[in-house]
């Protein structure tokens, strides 16, 4: 099956899976990073994700288990 970008989304997206997704995004803020987008719970399939930019401009997503 193929999809097809969003709007916002056009380039490819580096993924980190880690294991406390609100203890990831504390440190990301202590380290300078900056939250897009907020901790959103995906329940179809029992993950969450959340973006940041780091202070070199990078997007990253993070996701982890609900």
């Amino acid at each position: 099956m193929s999809v097809r970008r969003s709007g916002e989304l056009k380039e490819p997206r580096l993924v980190i899976r880690v294991d406390d997704v609100d203890g990831t995004i504390e440190r990301i803020l202590q380290s300078g990073g900056k939250i897009v987008k907020q901790r959103t719970e995906i329940a179809e399939i029992g993950m969450v994700y959340a973006s940041f930019e780091d202070p070199e401009g990078n997007i990253v997503n993070i996701v982890g288990d609900t």
